[in-house]
């Protein structure tokens, strides 16, 4: 009976280990990986029950994962193991070594939020690591014979090993997957840019060869002269803006742009844009409600300048003629302590939830209807260039159809002057 119970365990070690090898070779994704490895390792070791925890090395927790054996996917998902944690597979992952008790119920060191939450009497749970990195732990629950032995320990610990390579080869399957998709998502908004780009210059060069040729051959009347002269000088505006938006970026992921930072009135600031530039109100109601006893924040004015006329020409371009776009502000408490928050609203087309991950990466442009006038895709990104080497922080508050709402803070200058001073009494 012996000799028969002995061939049989290990027809069955044999037969896990085949199979892992197996997905070892392959190039299946995590979860096929995952779930080739439990039901391996319940086989060999003749568990009713194994799961997988993984490190989550962003929140620094172990998860349970929803590939398993006898085990419930609600009970599974509510498995969230900080590693700090006194717990049995924080102190595996920890230390690197494998633990067993075969008496969960009776054994003090066995935490009871495990035992309860995945019904343990007996268990072995052994580490995955890959060089040297903590990847996660593997574990066995309640055998068959109602105990482990230190075969089981042994084996449990080489069938990790090959978890561990596997999930190290998926992983690295995955990443290639997805560079490979980031690629092509890359050499896609290429693409577009460089379409968008031929069209933005080809439109304005057009314009200004056409008239101008006209003018010279004197085939225009004189009193429409002026009007022709207005027109070539705006679409030379339009080249000079496209071409400093792209050295901007250009300056931007170099690094070289230089900022001259001073106490700036943000409310002349804005008086200033909406009188220097009055087509951002040509079609729009543009209001500023900003108090006039907002603290000065720390800026270079230029360059701020440059941020809230994007921010105008944002709200202006999606939303439709004669609606409302405001710009206020407001100090606000931050962890950091107190901002200015700056917010242009408007009354425009809206953002989807998706897209706002998306609206401040360069070359992105949305869907829009067909009276929206086309962009390069990067005023935004320039946008949150500057604001971010401001100290401050950008962000975008949006449903779709009900307008939208950009905020931006920066440093009260009072405040950055004031803290300076904290550091050299230091």
């Amino acid at each position: 009976m012996r000799l028969n119970a002995s061939l049989d365990r290990q027809a069955r070690e044999l037969q896990a280990l085949r199979r892992l090898v197996g997905i070892h070779t392959g190039s299946e994704g995590l979860e096929a990986i995952l779930s080739t490895a439990v039901r391996a390792f319940a086989e060999a070791l003749g568990c009713a029950k194994v799961c997988v925890l993984l490190h989550d090395e962003e929140r620094d927790v172990l998860l349970a994962q929803r590939s398993a054996v006898g085990i419930k996917a609600s009970v599974l998902d509510a498995i969230c193991l900080p590693i700090d944690d006194i717990t049995i597979a924080g102190a595996v992952l920890r230390t690197g070594a494998a633990v067993v008790s075969n008496d969960a119920a009776s054994d003090s060191w066995v935490d009871t939020y495990l035992r309860d939450s995945l019904g343990i009497e007996q268990f072995v749970a052994v580490p995955l690591v890959a060089h040297g990195s903590p990847m996660g732990v593997l574990l066995a629950i309640d055998p068959a014979r109602n105990f482990f032995d230190d075969e089981d320990v042994e084996l449990a610990v080489n069938v990790a090993g090959y978890v561990t390579a596997a999930l190290t080869s998926g992983r690295a399957h995955e990443q290639d997957r997805a560079m490979v998709h980031q690629l092509r998502e890359i050499d896609h908004t290429k693409s577009d840019f460089i379409s968008m780009l031929a069209h933005e210059l080809k439109g304005p060069m057009t314009t200004v060869l056409g008239f101008s040729h006209m003018l010279q051959g004197d085939s225009i009347p004189q009193e429409r002269r002026s009007e022709v002269l207005e027109i070539i000088s705006r679409e030379v505006s339009r080249l000079s803006r496209l071409v400093s938006d792209l050295l901007d970026m250009s300056r931007m992921e170099a690094g070289s742009v230089n900022y001259s930072f001073e106490a700036v009135d943000v409310a002349e600031i804005t008086d200033s844009i909406l009188r220097v530039h009055p087509s951002l109100a040509s079609k729009h109601l543009v209001t500023s409600d900003i108090p006039r006893d907002l603290p000065r924040v720390k800026a270079d004015p230029d360059r701020l300048r440059q941020a809230l006329i994007n921010l105008l020409t944002n709200a202006t371009r999606y939303s439709e003629s004669g609606t409302l776009v405001t710009i206020d502000a407001e100090v606000i408490d931050e962890p950091e302590g107190p901002r200015v928050c700056l917010s242009v609203k408007d009354e425009g087309i809206g953002i989807s939830d998706e897209d706002k991950i998306k609206v401040f990466s360069k070359f992105v442009m949305l869907e829009k209807p067909n009276w929206v006038t086309k962009g390069t895709g990067l005023g935004l990104y320039i946008t949150k260039g500057i604001v971010e080497s401001h100290g401050g922080r950008i962000w975008v508050e949006s449903e779709q159809g009900s307008g939208s709402i950009f905020r931006m803070t920066l440093l009260p200058a009072r405040q950055s002057s004031d803290s300076r001073r904290r550091r050299r009494r230091r």
